[in-house]
C-alpha cells in the first residue's frame, strides 16, 4: 500500500447511497487502473471520483500472488466481510478482471482469470452468509 495506508486500514469509498451510485456509474464509464484513469471527463473531474482513483492505487493488490494471499485471508474470516474489505475485495476484482482481458498469452491469462474466479466465488460465499 502507498501514501500512508497501513496494511491494516481499510478505506472506505462509499458512505451513502449517492455514493454507491457514483460508484457504478465510474466502473460502468470505464474505471482504468492506470496512469489513463476515467475515461469519462466529467467523471473525472469530481473530488470523489478521485478520491476512488487514490483508494484503488493504495488499497488494492497489483501482483497475482498479492491478490491470491488477500482472497486467502478473505476467505478464511468467520463472518461477513467488513465493508472496507468488501469494497476492496470488488475493485480488486475489477482489476484482476482488466488483467483478464489484457493478457496476450494463454498463461497469463488462465492465471488471471483464476484469480478472478476466486475472488468471485469468495464475494458470493459473503453475500450468501456461507461462513
Amino acid at each position: 500500500m502507498k501514501r500512508g495506508l497501513s496494511k491494516t486500514q481499510n478505506p472506505i469509498f462509499h458512505k451513502s447511497v449517492h455514493d454507491v451510485d457514483l460508484l457504478f456509474e465510474i466502473l460502468l464509464s470505464g474505471l482504468h487502473f492506470d496512469p489513463r484513469g476515467l475515461r469519462d471527463a466529467e467523471l473525472a473531474s469530481l473530488q470523489k471520483a478521485r478520491a476512488l482513483e487514490v483508494l484503488c492505487s493504495d488499497a488494492v493488490p497489483r501482483e497475482l500472488t498479492d491478490i491470491r494471499r488477500l482472497t486467502s485471508r478473505l476467505r478464511g474470516r468467520v463472518g461477513p466481510l467488513g465493508q472496507g474489505d468488501f469494497e476492496r475485495m470488488l475493485l480488486t476484482m475489477v482489476y484482476t478482471a482488466q488483467h483478464v482481458m489484457a493478457s496476450t498469452s494463454e498463461h497469463q491469462r488462465g492465471a488471471w482469470a483464476e484469480s478472478l474466479v476466486s475472488l468471485f466465488r469468495a464475494i458470493k460465499e459473503d453475500l450468501r452468509g456461507a461462513r
